[in-house]
């Protein structure tokens, strides 16, 4: 069978494992091909699963062929913990060819690899220069108090593993080992707990990066660091968003509210203190899916610190968000309000909006509240839209008169002349 390398590539990318090996073994030509082609082995990665790496482990093809990409897949079954601990190291025996290796593991309970049996692989390719860690289950390969290996590149979900609550020294021990080999590092996620912003502190700081990037965001490129036009993060990566205002300029701040269970004491610790590394912010969103839990108080302090922003929202149904418009007075240039809330109260929280935020411009709101809206906003310029589809229910600045339909928020806009006279809404005059 004469095929052309390129064919074979083709061939290969359709393939998994177990049918790369049962080919090659058919074919003396695929399997020289294979052997010796640099192209061929730069492109293709061998994956190891869970249901084909007893195959792969007992093959003498692997034995042979110098892979430079490995994908290691795990999952937490019986089986393959068993392999992991028999065969793992049959695979790497002869490969000192790897250049890069990746292990995927969304597992948060179970290792994957045990730490010893990885760092051995590690230290066993010589030419191992790019580590790409996937999933929960990887981040406490950073948890090690030795690296015998030594890497250029790294992607990884997260540098830190999220459980360890309450952990205020930096775990730096990873990144220490790497310091002045590893110069691209990629996180999918900012570090976390409380020890978290040292952490990135001691990337930003200490590691001197050429290129550093969350997820898609580049923090840092060429050595230089990069403005953000906007980045997320939640109640358990506090200290990171610090570090990440602190060190670059961002235009957006989105704070993530979840289910994790963490003690107020020690957010208002480091939220409360004055400060002005938030001024560059000028737009700042909440996204509560806290259950209701109404914690949305202990971050008044956070709020307190961001003077500059021109736009705010909040998705939440914290019954407590009237608390939280009290802070509108220190954000003088406020000119935006988004709003999904349908919690009790809604004209207080709406009247205290038009007091607190004079500069005010528009407001998006949950049109079930409209009615209310309209009572406290119907002597100002403020503009009112429904925050589902952007439709202007309530324009003062084109003299319109805005009729409402039965189901009190559909409107038609009928033109006047001269000024606004009126508004009804279910078939009722407000004024």
């Amino acid at each position: 069978m004469n095929l052309s390398e390129d064919a074979l590539i083709q061939i290969f990318h359709q393939l998994d494992s177990i049918s790369i090996s049962n080919f090659i073994l058919s074919s003396k030509f695929a399997f020289h091909v294979f052997c010796n082609s640099s192209e061929l082995l730069r492109r293709y990665e061998l994956k190891i699963t869970s249901r084909n790496f007893k195959q792969i482990s007992e093959s003498v093809i692997f034995e042979n062929v110098k892979f430079r990409n490995i994908l290691i897949s795990v999952k937490s079954t019986t089986e393959f913990k068993d392999l992991v601990s028999d065969n793992i190291f049959k695979i790497f025996t002869n490969q000192e060819s790897i250049e890069k290796i990746t292990v995927s593991n969304h597992d948060w309970t179970w290792n994957g690899i045990p730490h010893d049996v990885f760092n051995e692989i590690c230290k066993n390719c010589k030419n191992l220069d790019h580590l790409v860690l996937e999933g929960a289950g990887t981040g406490s390969y950073f948890d090690n108090d030795e690296f015998p290996f030594k890497i250029t590149k790294l992607g990884t979900s997260m540098i830190t593993f999220h459980w360890y609550v309450g952990i205020r020294s930096p775990r730096v021990y990873f990144l220490e080992s790497q310091k002045g080999y590893l110069k691209e590092l990629t996180i999918h996620q900012l570090p976390y707990d409380f020890d978290g912003g040292k952490v990135l502190k001691y990337i930003i700081e200490e590691m001197n990066l050429d290129k550093f990037n969350y997820g898609e965001i580049p923090l840092i490129q060429n050595g230089q660091k990069q403005a953000i036009k906007e980045f997320e993060a939640s109640e358990i990566q506090i200290t990171s968003a610090y570090e990440i205002v602190t060190h670059f300029t961002c235009d957006k701040f989105i704070l993530k509210l979840s289910n994790t269970d963490i003690s107020s004491d020690s957010i208002e610790k480091i939220i409360n203190p004055s400060t002005n590394i938030f001024d560059n912010i000028k737009e700042f969103e909440v996204i509560d899916n806290s259950s209701n839990r109404g914690i949305f108080g202990v971050f008044l302090g956070l709020f307190r610190n961001l003077k500059n922003i021109l736009k705010l929202t909040f998705r939440t149904q914290d019954k407590n968000i009237n608390t939280i418009f009290e802070c509108l007075k220190i954000m003088s240039n406020l000119e935006v309000i988004n709003l999904t809330s349908t919690a009790p109260r809604a004209l207080q929280r709406y009247q205290t909006i038009l007091k607190k935020a004079p500069k005010l411009k528009k407001i998006y709101i949950a049109k079930q509240t409209v009615e209310d809206a309209i009572n406290a906003f119907k002597n100002s310029q403020i503009e009112i839209f429904d925050i589902e589809n952007s439709q202007c229910l309530w324009d003062f600045t084109s003299k319109s008169k805005l009729l409402c339909t039965s189901d009190g928020y559909n409107q038609m806009k009928i033109q006047e002349t001269k000024f606004l006279t009126g508004v009804c809404f279910k078939g009722q005059t407000l004024w």
